[in-house]
């Protein structure tokens, strides 16, 4: 029923994601309840419930459990920037900017890149099989978390990308991982 209310867990990325596909659902559907503060809610016919948060469940494997989410973000109306036009073949890269430019500069602090030298040759490889196979894309856009400002991505500008490509390529990670959820299912 419209009126039913969801008690959800306090996430800042979470309740982020929710305001950017559902605004009206986010405001007048949910409660948010946060960690570490007990809370007590009146429900149906005048009884009371105690909510205790704990954390949230870890996932084993990738992915699965993002399907009820994809498939409810593929429901609500299209945002009004998507193209359906134009797919791309989207690579997520762990390299900067500069690393991208001088393969020579050190890696990122967490060291979880691949050799810049090594991705140049997978980019090729990528490049050469879709020739080899005819596919529509014209060229692989390198995806790494900024937008053409060298700003952090809005959610809508990563929603507008991970639409917007047919096939992701990329080590498994956060990086594409968090991203699945603007993906087709």
């Amino acid at each position: 029923s419209e009126k039913t209310k969801f008690l959800l867990g306090y996430d800042e990325v979470h309740a982020e994601i929710i305001k950017f596909i559902d605004p009206k659902f986010y405001e007048d559907r949910i409660v948010w309840i946060y960690r570490d503060q007990p809370s007590i809610y009146e429900i149906t016919q005048g009884g009371t419930l105690s909510v205790t948060t704990i954390n949230p469940p870890y996932y084993l494997g990738c992915c699965d459990h993002l399907d009820p989410l994809r498939n409810w973000v593929a429901s609500m109306p299209k945002k009004k920037k998507e193209k359906k036009d134009k797919k791309i073949v989207l690579f997520y890269t762990r390299l900067n900017r500069a690393q991208q430019k001088n393969p020579d500069l050190a890696p990122t602090p967490n060291g979880m890149v691949l050799n810049p030298r090594m991705e140049e040759r997978i980019l090729q490889l990528i490049r050469k099989k879709m020739e080899q196979y005819k596919r529509e894309e014209t060229d692989v856009v390198l995806f790494d978390e900024l937008n053409d400002k060298g700003e952090p991505m809005s959610l809508e500008e990563r929603y507008e990308l991970f639409r917007s490509a047919s096939v992701i390529i990329g080590p498994h990670g956060s990086g594409i991982g968090r991203n699945l959820l603007w993906t087709n299912p």
